[in-house]
């Protein structure tokens, strides 16, 4: 019984959804006296107690019909007593919910009438909701201080008091006039729905009377004005009608776009044509591809032709077409205004609106001939950024990464005639730079002879004669001169990428040495930092390209040596640097935030390096910088800390390779360098370069530059292959002969010649030429036996002076030692230093230069003479 009861209400209140209350306890009184009468004789069939009362009310009077006018405004009126009853709490939270809802539904009310086209009026309830609020809001003013408000319900007043002032600003008459009739919210005719003049329909009115408001549609549609027919100052409203309607929810974004670009075809003079571009431009980028985070692209291909055309009408339209930057004063206000929600500061309220009310008087006054809103620069700058994005977010394999490749050349020209907008029409030297700044980041990687192709190909496929080219050195200029700091520093990594991909490689390294980036690339922004790791990786490939080991290797150490590279080796390491794709750290879990901001900056994959041509650059470098250089130790009995280090991740390789027991054939770049390498060591170069050139690296090369640049290389391989050979067998010759050294290395007798000549002056060779024989002729001096021994007893002399002195640095803190050691050390490390400013040495000595500074320190000392002698005497006296 309870549950059918129960089930009886429900459907009872769902029959008439305006019912009083007393109409439902009727109904469910009604419905009780059925239920006991019918309840013992009721069948599954009998259907008719779950429709109580909907015969009978549909006979006793008509169903009431509402309008949604009438709707809303009861809605309004049902908001303005819970305004009311919140307020007698003092619960601002709740306040300021009412008064928002209050808002929403005034626009709802408020909406332009289709037949008419006339906006109602404002309702009394809503005049009178706004006077109590501020009735309560001074009276709540006055007893802050007693009333003890919350912290939450204390932001909530102030937010309120913040955003009512400019509805009491605007509705002030009525407001005044309100106040004046002592008028109330519980009058009938504040709280009685609107007039039939206003808009809405009476009361009761039945939906038969639906068919005159469509015939009177349809007659304000035959009457309405077409574009061609309205002025000026009719098309401009029916223009901020539709931009009103931007970014409401559901709203076709492509839709939005066709009804602005209908009103190009009415635009009655060149500056509302222009204005109208700039609306559907700016729309235009709210078009996203579904699932990314660019635009689609025809909708960036669109933009990209109504930017030319609104390039076209500035140009032919100077006097009367100005443009201004829009935003900058207007976003200040309004984040201080934000910020003052938060507050009860009146003074910089006050100075707030003050200046609110100053530029919206200003813009009133100079209606007549204000400036299009809108900076041309900007919207190139977000054309540029779409496409760059468009790029990332493509897989580089798919046809549609082709389709958007050929994009470029549309916006290249687009910037090259904004940029000559600027120079010639309005002398903006500033935003030409900063277009100029992004016309060198689409032309910086690519090289010279793929540009004139590129301008060959443009000519022959376009008609009409474009703006001449402007070369990458007149571009930089412009942006040395009247770019911001920023834009500088990047135009001066690009170039000298540029000039290091033309193998020009003096001219990019002074620029890089002048220029002091280096010094100070780490405090600049992420995207700057991988642009500078890119640009020395490309002067490190020019001086690969150009035969120069030495110079190759210095550039690529720090982005391919392990020591710099972590855990992860170096190629993975690497391809973070150069942002060429996205790494996972074992151990180490990245934030979502941190994966957006590594995908951001990441390069397409048109501008990519060859991370496999970088590393073979970088091993082969080392290879032949590091095997001469193994077989010098070698031949002068340095070990351990005393041996010369130029590469420790190739001897680390080296090193592991020498381990294996078995060595299988080679499967990537570092296994062709360690296979070469053995065959280096044991003078078979020939094989060495076999091995070197098999790598696939070198297939990322064009043809031209894979030729000359494997030709460079067999050359320093011979050469380095013929130092290793003298180095190491020159122990067991007497003489060596130019003519067999010529012909065993395939060098010329000349460059034999100048190459010994060379590792003797530098005291690598202890030798001499025979100019009657063309032979160098090999001096040793073996060591006596007394020799021998004085050796041994200086080597264990210094190494119990060594145990001794730490000792006693362990007993003293380690403040021993005298005030001529310490600056004899310091003397040394400053030489140290030098040697490494100079290219002696290399980084790694640096990082060990105090071990090296200390093995020199003792050696120093034993030369002079000093305490060494003295203890090796007392030390024959004690054996004695």
């Amino acid at each position: 019984m309870s549950r059918v009861r129960a089930q009886s209400r429900f459907y009872g209140s769902a029959s008439s959804e305006e019912s009083s209350e007393e109409e439902s306890e009727r109904s469910d009184e009604e419905f009780e006296e059925s239920d006991s009468d019918d309840d013992s004789d009721a069948g599954p069939g009998d259907r008719s107690r779950f429709l109580v009362g909907s015969d009978s009310e549909e006979e006793d009077e008509k169903r009431e019909i509402k309008s949604g006018k009438v709707k809303r405004f009861e809605a309004m009126v049902d908001t303005s007593h819970k305004l009311r009853n919140h307020m007698k709490i003092n619960d601002w939270i709740s306040i300021l919910t009412d008064y928002e809802n209050l808002n929403l539904q005034l626009e709802k009310h408020m909406k332009r009438d289709i037949v008419s086209r006339k906006k109602p009026t404002v309702p009394d309830v809503f005049i009178g909701s706004l006077v109590i609020i501020q009735d309560f809001l001074t009276k709540t003013k006055d007893n802050k201080a007693s009333l003890k408000l919350s912290k939450t319900n204390t932001k909530a007043f102030n937010a309120v008091k913040q955003r009512t002032r400019k509805d009491f600003k605007e509705h002030e008459p009525a407001m005044q006039k309100f106040r004046d009739e002592e008028r109330s919210l519980d009058d009938d005719d504040v709280i009685m729905p609107l007039e039939e003049a206003d808009g809405s329909r009476p009361k009761g009115a039945d939906a038969d009377d639906d068919n005159d408001g469509f015939e009177a549609e349809e007659k304000a549609a035959k009457t309405e004005l077409t574009l061609e027919e309205m002025n000026e100052d009719q098309l401009n409203v029916r223009l901020r009608e539709v931009l009103a309607t931007r970014g409401r929810k559901g709203t076709d974004k492509e839709e939005h776009v066709n009804h602005i670009k209908e009103l190009l075809a009415g635009a009655k003079s060149a500056k509302q044509k222009a204005e109208i571009l700039l609306a559907v431009i700016s729309a235009q980028f709210d078009i996203m591809a579904p699932g990314t985070a660019h635009m689609l692209p025809s909708a960036w291909r669109d933009a990209v032709s109504n930017m030319r055309e609104l390039l076209k009408i500035s140009r032919e339209n100077p006097t009367t077409i100005e443009y201004e930057e829009a935003g900058e004063a207007e976003v200040l206000l309004m984040e201080k205004a934000q910020t003052l929600i938060i507050g009860d500061e009146d003074e910089e309220e006050e100075n707030l609106i003050k200046k609110t009310e100053a530029k919206q008087t200003a813009d009133g006054a100079e209606n007549a001939s204000m400036k299009l809103r809108g900076d041309l620069a900007t919207l190139v700058e977000g054309l540029d950024d779409e496409l760059f994005r468009a790029w990332q977010d493509t897989d580089a394999y798919g046809q549609a990464y082709v389709e958007l490749l050929k994009d470029e050349r549309p916006l290249l020209d687009l910037m090259a005639d904004a940029q000559d907008f600027f120079e010639s029409m309005l002398d903006d030297r500033s935003r030409a730079a900063r277009i100029a700044s992004r016309r060198i980041l689409h032309i910086y990687y690519k090289s010279d002879e793929l540009l004139q192709q590129i301008k060959e190909l443009n000519k022959a496929s376009s008609d009409e004669p474009g703006l001449p080219e402007k070369s990458l050195q007149e571009l930089a200029v412009l942006v040395y001169r009247y770019g911001e700091e920023r834009a500088k520093s990047q135009t001066m990594l690009c170039h000298i990428y540029n000039h290091a991909l033309g193998n020009r490689y003096y001219e990019a390294r002074d620029m890089l040495l002048l220029s002091h980036l280096q010094e100070s690339i780490h405090m600049l922004d992420i995207s700057l930092q991988v642009l500078f790791n890119r640009t020395m990786a490309q002067i490190g490939l020019c001086a690969f390209r150009l035969g120069m080991p030495y110079e190759c290797h210095m550039a690529l150490q720090e982005l391919c040596t392990a020591s710099y590279t972590g855990s992860g080796g170096g190629a993975i390491r690497l391809r973070e640097l150069l942002a060429q794709g996205m790494i996972q750290v074992r151990g180490y879990d990245k934030t979502a935030e941190q994966e957006r901001a590594e995908k951001k900056r990441q390069i397409p994959y048109h501008m990519h390096l060859s991370l496999d041509l970088i590393d073979t650059a970088h091993l082969v470098s080392a290879m032949l910088l590091e095997l001469p250089n193994i077989a010098l130790s070698r031949l002068r009995g340095d070990t351990g800390n005393k041996r010369r280090v130029i590469s420790r991740t190739f001897q680390y390789y080296l090193r592991t390779s020498a381990k294996q027991a078995f060595s299988g054939p080679a499967e990537n770049t570092r296994d062709h360098v360690m296979s070469a390498s053995r065959c280096l060591m044991s003078c078979d170069w020939r094989k060495a370069y076999e091995i070197i050139a098999s790598i696939r690296a070198w297939q990322s090369l064009e043809a031209g530059t894979m030729q000359s640049t494997l030709t460079k290389v067999k050359d320093l391989v011979k050469v380095e292959g013929m130092r290793t050979f003298v180095l190491t067998y020159s122990s067991f010759y007497n003489s060596l002969s130019t003519e067999r050294l010529s012909a065993t290395f395939e060098l010329e007798p000349s460059k034999v010649h100048s190459v010994i000549s060379k590792m003797i002056i530098n005291e690598e060779l202890r030798a001499s030429w025979d100019q009657p024989t063309a032979s160098v002729i090999i001096r040793r001096t073996e060591p006596t036996r007394l020799q021998s021994l004085g050796v041994n007893v200086a080597q264990k002399c210094l190494s119990t002076l060594e145990h001794n002195e730490k000792l006693i640095e362990a007993r003293s803190g380690g403040l021993s030692g005298r005030g001529d050691e310490r600056d004899d050390g310091r003397d040394w490390n400053n030489r140290d230093r030098n040697n490494r400013g100079r290219g002696g040495r290399g980084r790694y000595q640096g990082q060990s230069g105090g071990r090296y500074g200390r093995d020199y320190q003792r050696d120093d000392r034993n030369r002079d003479g000093g305490r060494f002698e003295r203890n090796y005497t007392l030390l024959l006296n004690k054996q004695a």
